[in-house]
């Protein structure tokens, strides 16, 4: 089979054949330009190569004036912007009328590992030869599985759906690295409903939640002393931290109260001396006292 005009194979995405405007064609894809809706309704704008728009120059460099408004198509309940230089999918009713809303959704992002931020040269094609997170063996565990749903943050936050599980995760990854699961010190809300044990073959269900964080306060609007309420950030959680109180650990709260039950009880003075005998019981009660700080878990602070 021969063909009547030469084909030159191009690896310019721009030039591709995809590219040319096909007036039967309502589903294309644009580089981001502007998020700086003036009526914050969610709207950007777009540069698509297909309407002869430059979307190769360097961001920034190139007027957005005469660029037209694209609508979010997701509900505004979902809340995402895409980024400037990321791609888009836009969808056009009439190329030739601006009047007609056109519609953007995105932002396209090839892999999970470029989800905080995947330029448009790239994000809109996925190369078989592309590395895949499940290839680095220290990054198991910090995106959801094929089969779970979940909701993942620009950066290192996510929700995750398990088989009754729900995992509320920021911190999963290290630093700057999201090829390297986080096991030192991410913080979690993990809520489970799971079976205990089997009577007859019928298991016995039951709810738990894990709180897991290098700090936790337990603040109440009307507690002593009171906090800020809103807009907090982080020199507001250090002021926390350092002036909530400190949990009691319930178990050595009971243990010292027992010992002070105890020594009251076989409280016995000699003859001589108004000093209790050092019985076993005071000699317990003795132990504790000097270990008193460890009943405050001051890593948990309540007002």
């Amino acid at each position: 089979m021969a063909y009547n005009k030469p084909f030159i194979q191009t690896t310019n995405l721009y030039q591709s054949v995809s590219q040319k405007f096909n007036p039967t064609q309502v589903i294309f894809t644009g580089r981001v330009a502007d998020v700086d809706d003036t009526v914050e309704g969610g709207r950007i704008k777009v540069r698509v190569s297909a309407f002869g728009e430059d979307v190769t120059s360097p961001l920034g460099e190139s007027s957005t004036e005469n660029l037209t408004w694209y609508y979010p198509l997701l509900p505004r309940h979902f809340h995402i912007l895409p980024q400037v230089g990321e791609a888009v999918i836009v969808f056009v009713q009439d190329f030739k009328n601006t009047a007609v809303k056109r519609y953007w959704l995105g932002s396209v992002v090839s892999q999970l590992q470029k989800i905080k931020y995947d330029d448009e040269s790239t994000s809109v094609r996925i190369n078989d030869w592309s590395p895949k997170i499940s290839s680095y063996p220290d990054a198991a565990g910090v995106f959801p599985e094929k089969d779970e749903v979940a909701l993942i943050g620009k950066n290192n936050t996510d929700i995750i759906l398990k088989d009754n599980e729900l995992q509320f995760r920021a911190g999963k990854h290290e630093n700057d690295n999201v090829y390297k699961l986080n096991v030192k010190n991410p913080a979690s809300i993990t809520m489970t409903y799971e079976p205990l044990n089997f009577v007859e073959q019928t298991p016995t269900y039951q709810s738990r939640t894990l709180i897991l964080s290098d700090k936790i306060g337990l603040i109440s609007h009307e507690g002593n002393p009171n906090f800020k309420a809103v807009k907090i950030d982080n020199t507001d959680r250090d002021t926390i931290f350092a002036n909530a109180h400190p949990i009691a650990r319930g178990d050595l709260v009971v243990e010292a109260l027992q010992a002070i039950i105890n020594a009251i009880k076989t409280h016995i003075h000699d003859n001589s001396t108004p000093v209790a005998d050092k019985s076993g019981a005071v000699k317990e009660l003795d132990k504790i006292e000097t270990n008193l700080e460890n009943i405050l878990q001051k890593n948990i602070v309540i007002n």
